[in-house]
């Protein structure tokens, strides 16, 4: 049949005579041609790739439940019973039979491995000679092979939890041990299985990729996926209707959304072929590669006179102030130096949190989607993808140069650390989420709530310098009593404050004090401890005296209490006046700092001395 272009870019070859009723059962590709097999009427169609048409379709005799392909042959079960077949479909010649239902056929060599469900079988693929038998523990499902290093894998079935696995095929057909991985179901479950081309990785539908010789986590493709295919070496995944591209490193380079839903796809060439029905009809669409290009922002968001609630607010390098707006698909940036915002970073998508690492000056950012991406700041303000979490973040932090990661993998929730260039570090399971995770730099420890389990606490973690998760410790109360965000640290490592005023020793986690109201923010400088806290509707600013802490001075500021943070000279106390945040500049002694430039429309604050 002659090719139909639907436009430049796309074209699309129609199959006749497919029955609409049809059930696609599995797709094979050999040597450049995509077997794909059918039940109703059974059959195998057959796409050549290199000369992009099809060749004759072969009629089945019985409905077929596995089937595989070689160079030299086809191999098809029809229930119980296994047969071999030329390319062409002529030639039968009976294998074996099993006890139940052949559920899949792999190929190593010249050997043939059927899978009823339960027993794993090695033949001779030619005479069909019985090699070995093997009733593995684990039921399996998603099978696939490596032939260089001899492996096979699959995911356990009926089983909780699941797990990848990994059966070992000697040189002489005999069938070695079935292991799993040594995470026993840390990660999600899946169902179908993927070796890399260069048979180093392998990777299931569930979007986690391991090592193919022990089974430890490697890397991550962001979520599940519905197939897999590749560029040479770089994986292309079928998500949600969307072809996705990624680098050699799993991070994202591109995408493109097919006009028509693929249900599988193969790689030939410079072009994806996308495989679906239409209108009962086997369909193909040869996408060019070079559609899958990346994402590009809109528009920057202008926040003067926004109203918007920031997710988050950081203070970086240069006094400069990173508003996380999700809703407004931003981070926002004000200026101290300037009192006005500066450049908006417009974002692709809305996070679910923000970082920002003051050694290297970069913003971390981590979506549903499990990707985390990172913005150098020295070098513009473009985002760029980092890393892929195993599953959606539930924490972000930096320890350091070094990125942290609360992920809901392993038992209860995993802590995670990255280096500056994506290279996983370490990981740490039966681990806590927190609404907020705190670093400090002077003991080398992150700071934390247990805030999905009862009773809450208040916990720190030891984080080396090189980035390994050490000891633990929770503080000896196991109540949770006192225990409200926002969770500050004095930089010198030396003392905790919490929302609710409670005073703890930052090693020991023992209480020391408390003060006399809650707050809603604290920051240290010259020794004093300075609060924000809401009052009236409004917020006060609160100096406090060393222990026993009392109120030195204070100071009213309109609005809600945002965030406060220590800037040279003074305090910078950021509120929601109206909806829209407002930042006001004090010295020490909490009297305003008379500014270079006022700016009405973000309300800048101007107090009268005292």
């Amino acid at each position: 049949m002659k090719l139909t272009y639907i436009h430049t870019v796309i074209i699309s070859i129609i199959l006749s005579a497919s029955a609409a009723s049809a059930s696609w059962l599995d797709t094979v590709e050999q040597s450049g041609i995509v077997y794909l097999l059918f039940d109703s009427p059974a059959r195998i169609e057959r796409y050549n790739m290199a000369e992009q048409g099809w060749d004759a379709d072969i009629a089945l005799g019985e409905t077929p439940t596995a089937f595989t392909v070689d160079d030299s042959a086809m191999y098809i079960s029809f229930g119980r019973r296994t047969s071999r077949f030329n390319l062409d479909g002529s030639g039968e010649m009976h294998l074996r039979n099993t006890n139940s239902d052949v559920r899949s056929l792999m190929i190593n060599n010249d050997f043939l491995y059927l899978y009823d469900g339960v027993s794993f079988i090695s033949i001779n693929k030619n005479t069909g000679t019985f090699i070995d038998s093997v009733d593995y523990w684990y039921s399996m499902q998603g099978l696939s092979v490596a032939p260089n290093i001899g492996v096979a894998f699959a995911r356990s079935t009926s089983v909780s939890p699941s797990d990848i696995l990994r059966i070992t095929l000697n040189n002489d057909g005999t069938l070695g041990t079935q292991t799993d991985s040594p995470y026993h179901g840390d990660y999600p479950a899946a169902q179908k299985t993927y070796v890399f081309p260069d048979q180093v990785r392998v990777a299931d539908n569930s979007g986690i990729v391991y090592n193919a010789d022990d089974l430890t986590y490697s890397n991550s493709l962001a979520g599940t996926f519905d197939d897999l295919a590749f560029y040479g070496s770089l994986p292309v995944v079928l998500r949600n209707n969307e072809l996705i591209a990624y680098s050699n490193a799993f991070l994202e380079t591109g995408r493109y959304t097919p006009a028509n839903a693929p249900d599988a796809i193969f790689i030939y060439g410079e072009n994806v072929l996308s495989f679906f029905t239409q209108d009962g009809e086997t369909t193909v669409s040869a996408i060019p590669i070079n559609l899958l290009s990346p994402d590009t922002p809109g528009e920057p968001v202008d926040p003067s006179g926004l109203a918007y609630t920031p997710d988050n607010i950081i203070l970086g390098q240069g006094n400069i102030v990173y508003l996380l707006s999700p809703d407004n698909l931003s981070v926002f940036r004000w200026s101290v130096a300037q009192r006005d915002y500066v450049g908006t970073i417009p974002l692709l998508a809305a996070p679910k949190f923000m970082a920002y690492s003051s050694g290297s000056n970069r913003l971390y950012l981590a979506y549903q989607t499990n990707e985390i991406t990172e913005i150098w700041l020295d070098q513009g303000i473009t985002e760029m993808p980092f890393v892929n979490s195993p599953q959606t973040p539930c924490g972000l932090a930096t320890a350091g140069s070094n990125v942290f990661v609360c992920d809901p993998s392993g038992a209860w929730d995993s802590h995670f650390t990255y280096s500056p260039e994506g290279t996983l570090i370490s990981q740490k399971d039966w681990n806590y989420f927190s609404k907020e995770y705190v670093w400090n730099t002077a003991n080398q420890k992150m700071y934390f709530f247990r805030d999905d389990t009862s009773p809450n606490d208040l916990l720190w973690e030891d984080i080396s310098a090189d980035g390994v998760i050490g000891d633990d410790m929770d503080s000896p109360y196991h109540s949770s009593d006192g225990i409200t965000h926002p969770l500050r640290v004095a930089p010198d490592g030396s003392v905790v404050v919490l929302g609710s005023g409670r005073i703890y020793d930052a090693m020991t986690l023992l209480q020391l004090d408390s003060l006399s109201n809650d707050i809603s923010d604290a920051v240290w400088k010259s020794g004093n401890l300075v609060t924000l806290r809401s009052l009236n509707g409004n917020t006060e600013v609160q100096k406090w005296t060393a222990a026993p802490y009392a109120i030195e001075k204070k100071r009213q500021v309109d609005g809600l209490p945002l965030r406060l943070f220590s800037i040279d000279g003074g305090y910078l106390v950021i509120s929601e006046v109206a909806g829209v945040p407002t930042f006001t500049i004090l010295n020490e002694q909490l009297v305003q700092q008379h500014s270079r430039k006022v700016m009405p429309w973000i309300h800048l604050l101007l107090l009268n001395k005292q």
